[in-house]
């Protein structure tokens, strides 16, 4: 009954990452677009990055190796080392990108229209690659490809 739980909490914790982390990443882009709302894109971006995408990512994290852990799944399964790495990854890149958020918000504020353009810039990029990695993982869930 636990694991049942485990998995549950684990899939909600899964949708509040990959959610929070595409709404962030739509506003972004909208934000390039559009002069006028542009700094309040990027607030709502941090807003949803920082109580949505960021601790459903570290939830999913830890809900995820407890759940491994609880069914001993490291063993005999490769796949699950490289969704495990991929996952660590995109928590590295999701940190890297709750601060690019802050910056940019930041340098909006201090009317640094030159910094926000650079920041938005690479955060479009570590976003890009995040999106790459979430196919990724769930490739290798779908697929599991137990045998190399």
């Amino acid at each position: 009954m636990v694991v049942l739980w485990l998995k549950f909490a684990h899939l909600l914790a899964v949708m509040m990452a990959v959610g929070g982390a595409l709404a962030q990443f739509i506003l972004i882009i909208k934000s390039r677009q559009s002069g006028g709302d542009a700094a309040a894109n990027e607030k709502m971006a941090l807003a949803i990055f920082r109580t949505l995408a960021f601790p459903g990512l570290m939830l999913a994290f830890l809900l995820g190796l407890g759940l491994a852990l609880k069914l001993e799944a490291f063993s005999g399964n490769p796949w699950l080392h490289i969704k495990m790495t991929a996952v660590l990854i995109w928590l590295i890149l999701a940190h890297v990108e709750l601060s690019g958020l802050k910056k940019m918000v930041s340098q909006r504020a201090a009317s640094n229209s030159n910094a926000v353009g650079k920041i938005k810039s690479r955060h479009l990029m570590i976003g890009k690659i995040n999106i790459i990695l979430i196919l990724a993982i769930v490739y290798l869930v779908v697929f599991r490809l137990d045998k190399f």
